[in-house]
């Protein structure tokens, strides 16, 4: 019988195929069930495998000098005028850059602020400096998401941590992260606009002067009342407007 982590993933797989089937065809045509293969394949491989916890930590670890290393990258592109926006060198555009990163900092969370919780040895659990180095990485993480300026990905950051800490009934993280996303998103609109990051709050500044959507984020909305509908009338319950 799979477990509720094997099941997540055969729907994942299972609801991208649907999707891709019942819309065929259109411009992306495979792109989104290989993508999503490849990500849940990775997932599997080091969550069926017969890997101890302490190897596990140490892909994390592995993982989070990837991004160190990704946003440094990122930061020299911008300063040599290769690219407008912050983003990882191999990971396509600004938006994909940004999945990438909030997946890798919401890996973070755990070791950042409830490494106690974690089943690693002892000596990794009473040294500061992996909790140095995991708050560190966390909060650099965390200003590179503001500064790709995504809105998508930090309102997803936002809400899985949400949802994190408040199954943990962790309130002193929690209060935490809300005084950093505060701060940060405060920091990010001050400073000069080297990332063109300020678009994050232009958006928001244009619909509270004009009280009109941006065309883009227009078209958003107008799928949503769409597959509302398709789903109200019992058409299109499952698969919505498509992909």
């Amino acid at each position: 019988m799979p477990d509720l982590g094997a099941i997540s993933i055969i729907c994942l797989i299972f609801s991208a195929g649907i999707s891709t089937a019942i819309n065929w065809p259109f411009e992306n045509g495979f792109k989104g069930i290989k993508d999503t293969l490849l990500y849940t394949s990775i997932f599997w491989f080091i969550y069926r495998g017969s890997y101890t916890e302490g190897q596990k930590y140490i892909m994390l670890v592995i993982s989070a000098i990837g991004v160190w290393v990704g946003l440094g990258w990122g930061i020299i592109d911008v300063s040599m005028g290769k690219r407008t926006f912050l983003q990882f060198h191999s990971a396509g555009i600004v938006t994909q850059s940004s999945i990438f990163l909030g997946i890798a900092l919401i890996s973070s969370f755990s070791p950042a602020f409830l490494i106690s919780r974690l089943k690693l040895p002892v000596d990794i659990k009473q040294t500061k400096a992996h909790i140095i180095f995991w708050q560190l990485s966390f909060l650099a993480m965390l200003l590179g998401l503001f500064f790709m300026g995504s809105r998508g990905a930090i309102l997803a950051v936002a809400v899985g941590t949400s949802i994190f800490f408040l199954a943990l009934r962790e309130k002193k993280a929690a209060f935490l992260l809300i005084a950093l996303l505060i701060s940060i998103a405060f920091l990010v609109n001050f400073v000069p606009n080297k990332f063109e990051q300020k678009r994050l709050f232009d958006k928001i500044e244009q619909l509270a002067k004009t009280r009109k959507i941006d065309p883009y984020d227009q078209i958003r909305f107008t799928l949503w009342q769409i597959a509302i509908k398709q789903s109200a009338n019992g058409k299109s319950f499952f698969f919505g407007v498509g992909p």
